[in-house]
């Protein structure tokens, strides 16, 4: 998964096997999060999410990989 965010801002993480990842330390502000892998796609391509205090929004995508 690639995050990225305000001021050039850019992380990245990998899932774990149940497809869960957590990027740490974001400041408030709006997201871009993009999952990737070699030969996959994936439902949507990119979601934009908003961090505003403490509050975290699930971001679910869909894979397709042959």
């Amino acid at each position: 998964m690639t995050l990225n965010g305000p001021s050039g801002c850019i992380d990245i993480t990998t899932t774990n096997a149940e497809g869960r990842y957590t990027f740490k330390r974001l400041a408030n502000g709006t997201y871009t999060v993009m999952p990737s892998k070699t030969g996959c796609s994936f439902t949507p391509p990119s979601r934009s999410v908003t961090i505003a205090g403490a509050s975290v929004r699930k971001v679910n995508f869909t894979g397709t990989c042959p």
